[in-house]
């Protein structure tokens, strides 16, 4: 199962060229985010303002195969990628027009808030993330 968030490339994302500038891509990742949690009945501030336990990220990665056109709606598809003991790795398929244009990935670690170490995903979110996990390939 997969989240679709429905947006569009703005005139202020966009580059000289006319095309969305690269590192847009992470701004919109992450709104995608948001908005998953909050369609997932996960209140904004349980997720990022928790008071036992925070979720950095540790590492991010994106891909282009198409440039992303300012005006143009855009579908951006969340899936789970991994779900570790204390990380989770999403993926983030943006397409216009029915191509897919750009992938980003991005991996959060749950860390105790007072000790900064790792800690385990919370079962309730684990429960929540569970369905949206991509099937491997065998």
């Amino acid at each position: 199962m997969s989240f679709t968030w429905n947006t569009r490339v703005y005139f202020d994302q966009a580059d000289l060229a006319s095309i969305q500038f690269f590192a847009q891509v992470y701004t919109q990742a992450h709104r995608c985010l948001e908005h998953f949690i909050e369609n997932q009945g996960i209140e904004w501030s349980q997720w990022f303002q928790h008071p036992v336990h925070g979720v950095p990220l540790v590492h991010t990665e994106a891909d282009y195969q198409a440039p992303l056109i300012p005006g143009k709606e855009l579908q951006i598809k969340l899936s789970v990628l991994r779900l570790g003991e204390s990380s989770v790795k999403f993926q983030f398929d943006f397409s216009q027009s029915n191509q897919v244009a750009a992938q980003v990935r991005t991996t959060h670690v749950f860390i105790d808030r007072n000790s900064h170490k790792k800690t385990k995903i919370p079962e309730d979110l684990r429960q929540m993330l569970t369905p949206f996990l991509a099937p491997q390939p065998d």
